[in-house]
């Protein structure tokens, strides 16, 4: 039972370093730690009421993944507002723009929408990107939507300078969220 304690522990352990380093979302935290601690209580109470039989510490992959931020639909607009690159099922856009615009027009800004729905909105030189999650994304989902529009804007930089921007020749980075082809508005 030592055994099992100290790999529960372990666990916990892993679970609040993760969450440190923006591995996990809050919410995955929450449904992480739950979940060891209830292996923890259950653990606990066997030995004090001395029963002795196997107990293996279980996996946690399937909680991390059911409160796992997943992305439900992303869209580029250039400088002038036209969409270059829509991915479907991108909930009230219009509204969210403009609570961005009114709230904190920045680089970055995300907002829980409700019904575990979050946005994102990230802005660069010559677009804009609007994201939209199903559950908090990471901090590291984040970082890595970060990291994406940086290259979007890299790697269209002349087209996007010039305002000759066509969402149809344009590289799009975001396409290896989804490996699914683009699609213009």
């Amino acid at each position: 039972m030592e055994k099992l304690r100290a790999e529960i522990t372990a666990r916990i352990q892993g679970c609040l370093s993760e969450f440190v380093s923006g591995a996990i979302s809050r919410e995955q935290f929450h449904a992480l730690y739950r979940y060891y601690h209830a292996q923890r209580v259950l653990l606990e109470a066997r030995v004090q009421h001395g029963q002795t039989g196997t107990l293996h510490a279980g996996t946690s992959r399937v909680v991390r993944e059911a409160h796992k931020a997943r992305l439900s639909g992303l869209q580029i607009l250039g400088d002038s507002g036209g969409v270059l690159f829509s991915q479907p099922t991108l909930h009230d856009a219009a509204a969210v723009l403009e609570r961005w615009r009114a709230e904190a027009e920045g680089p970055r800004w995300l907002e829980d929408s409700g019904e575990e729905r979050w946005s994102l909105v990230t802005q660069r030189s010559h677009s804009l990107v609007i994201t939209q999650f199903v559950r908090e994304p990471s901090r590291m989902q984040l970082l890595l939507m970060d990291s994406l529009h940086d290259d979007f804007e890299t790697a269209n930089q002349a087209a996007l300078a010039a305002g000759a921007a066509d969402g149809a020749s344009l590289a799009n980075p975001f396409l290896a969220l989804s490996g699914k082809h683009s699609r213009r508005d």
